[in-house]
């Protein structure tokens, strides 16, 4: 039997709060900020993130809501 090296796709999202003057300011700290593997909220894997015009993540875009 032969061996394989995979990567598998993953999406998802992680959780940061943040403070900041607005919700652009907001995103622009958190996206700077030290995103570790253990501060992922939600993921899951998939063969592929996008195809064609799919997209089969969770998130496409960051996002910010006041607290």
């Amino acid at each position: 039997m032969k061996s394989y090296g995979v990567k598998v796709p993953i999406t998802g999202h992680v959780f940061i709060e943040v403070e900041a003057p607005s919700e652009e300011a907001a995103i622009n700290q958190a996206m700077s900020s030290d995103i570790t593997i253990d501060k992922i909220e939600e993921r899951d894997t998939c063969e592929h993130i996008c195809q064609g015009n799919v997209f089969y993540g969770m998130l496409n875009d960051a996002e910010a809501e006041e607290l």
